[in-house]
């Protein structure tokens, strides 16, 4: 009961931020007209999944290592931890926007964005990138509530109380309010995770071994962003805004679902990664259990509750978004079963089984591409990704299931 007690109330936490993020894409879609807010929702998507190629994977081994040092009790490992991350994340971020800014010129024509778009989210990427980073960390510090509510309720949060109350008069562009938003929010929570690691007691003073990237992370990780952004992504190269904009405003309901399992994950992960280090497999097997339930009863009763709902939601968005209710209700199912799976990736993750889930995410993005290029050659709408997430979550779902089992099965645990 204790456990399903801070399942309900990280998913309700993580529900009050997926309402403040709704009703910034609901605001962005009702204010203004649909090429602008595909332009915004395009921007957006670049930023969150570039900012995954300038963390390196580091979002991850702040939650597998921190969460080893906290239970610990090291204070001066989990500060050595979060400097090494600080610095590989600060690298990154340049890396990637000077990247960006060298192909800044050719971009546009490609993408059919404004040029002051690339400019803007060059900056934008590194202090998006710190943010949810530090996120991230206030999983490993007990913390996961918290983290899930300001991961999606603070940026939307401010934004939206920037615009309204027009605290900014003289800035009416929508890609300069977001990096205001972020740079405020990253600079709030970075004293957030600060003062939360000083009250750690520093009993054990040992110093682990903590990576400062990873490969088989940032894969991972990429692909996750993929697939929640990279529908709007690629409808904004190979179709038209009205399309990224449909597709925006379904994705938006049905990542919900994958709520629960980022609910589940913010608080077994650590656990986790904390009992694969102690080799305990019979308290991670109950674990494994007790999240994979969770994860299957809540994901599939919040995509009941989203299907029957349907109609009424769509309305929120416009009247031009309710004729795809189809399209709402094959990706409710989709992020359904990548969300009820989802807990075992996580496992394999902490479990150091890293590379071979990296390997799965490969092969899922990969598939996702060709289908994606193989489908605009005749119609790419909403309904066609959908379709094409689908296929490729449930797929992606059997093969964690038989690895899973067969990793589980092994006499030792990976670190």
């Amino acid at each position: 009961m204790k456990t399903l007690f801070k399942i309900v109330t990280v998913l309700f936490l993580k529900g009050v931020g997926a309402i403040f993020a709704f009703v910034f894409h609901v605001y962005i879609s009702r204010t203004v007209a649909m090429k602008p807010a595909g332009d915004c929702f395009y921007f957006i998507s670049m930023i969150t999944i570039l900012s995954v190629l300038a963390r390196g994977g580091t979002d991850q081994l702040a939650v597998k290592y921190m969460a080893i040092a906290y239970k610990q009790k090291s204070q001066l490992a989990l500060l050595t931890i979060v400097k090494r991350l600080f610095l590989t994340v600060l690298t990154g971020g340049i890396l990637v926007g000077f990247s960006l800014f060298i192909f800044a010129q050719l971009l546009p024509v490609k993408l059919n964005i404004g040029v002051e778009y690339i400019y803007v989210a060059i900056l934008i990427i590194p202090l998006f990138s710190f943010f949810f980073l530090n996120t991230e960390m206030l999983k490993s510090l007990q913390r996961p509530g918290l983290s899930q509510l300001l991961q999606n309720a603070s940026i939307p949060c401010v934004f939206l109380l920037l615009s309204v109350t027009n605290f900014l008069f003289f800035i009416d562009r929508l890609e300069i309010l977001y990096g205001i938003s972020v740079f405020l929010c990253f600079f709030a929570l970075f004293f957030v995770v600060r003062k939360r690691i000083l009250t750690v007691e520093n009993v054990n003073r040992a110093v682990l071994n903590t990576p400062r990237f990873s490969i088989p992370f940032m894969a991972i990780s990429t692909s996750a962003v993929i697939f929640n952004w990279g529908g709007v992504f690629f409808l904004g190269i190979l179709s038209d805004p009205a399309s990224i904009a449909k597709f925006n405003a379904i994705n938006r309901i049905s990542i919900v679902v994958i709520f629960v399992s980022v609910a589940v994950n913010s608080i077994f992960a650590p656990k986790f990664a904390v009992q694969s280090f102690e080799k305990d497999k019979k308290t991670l097997q109950k674990s494994i259990f007790i999240s994979f339930l969770c994860s299957v009863v809540i994901s599939f009763f919040v995509c009941l509750v989203i299907i029957i709902f349907s109609d009424k939601i769509l309305c929120l968005f416009g009247s031009e978004y309710v004729g795809i209710k189809k399209s709402l209700v094959v990706l409710c199912l989709s992020y359904a079963i990548n969300s009820s799976f989802g807990t075992l990736g996580s496992f394999i993750m902490m479990a150091g089984y890293e590379k071979y889930l990296q390997w799965i995410s490969y092969g899922t993005v990969f598939l996702y591409l060709f289908l994606v290029v193989l489908m605009s050659n005749f119609s790419l709408t909403e309904y066609e990704m959908a379709i094409i997430i689908l296929f490729v979550f449930t797929l992606k779902s059997i093969v964690l299931a038989v690895m899973s089992l067969h990793f589980f099965s092994k006499e030792t645990i990976v670190l």
